[in-house]
């Protein structure tokens, strides 16, 4: 994946967004915290990832409640993380789990 480039680009509720991914850890466990920032506008940050329980290294579980499905769908043909098969629940929410994936990891910050 040496084409690889940190920036995507997604229409939502009429506008268009530019984002590049930041990854991080959670203070209270260490899990994976994948983040959205745009590039351009207020510089607003998305978070990708929500903390629910303890995961392995680089797994997280991708905010499918509060995130743009269109910004997924972009992430997804990117390669940016796969699924890993299953989802853990929160409230009345269902999280999937995910891997980042390991060729584009360098890339981000």
């Amino acid at each position: 994946m040496k084409n690889f480039k940190n920036l995507f680009t997604y229409k939502f509720l009429g506008g268009k967004y530019e984002v590049y991914l930041e990854v991080s850890s959670y203070q209270n466990n260490g899990n994976l915290a994948l983040i959205a920032k745009e590039v351009d506008g207020d510089g607003s940050i998305t978070p990708i990832s929500v903390n629910i329980v303890p995961l392995p290294k680089d797994q997280f579980c991708l905010d499918t409640n509060n995130l743009s499905p269109e910004l997924i769908d972009v992430l997804k043909k990117a390669k940016v993380f796969k699924q890993v098969g299953y989802n853990i629940q929160s409230g009345f929410c269902h999280y999937p789990v995910c891997e980042l994936n390991q060729e584009i990891k360098g890339f981000l910050k």
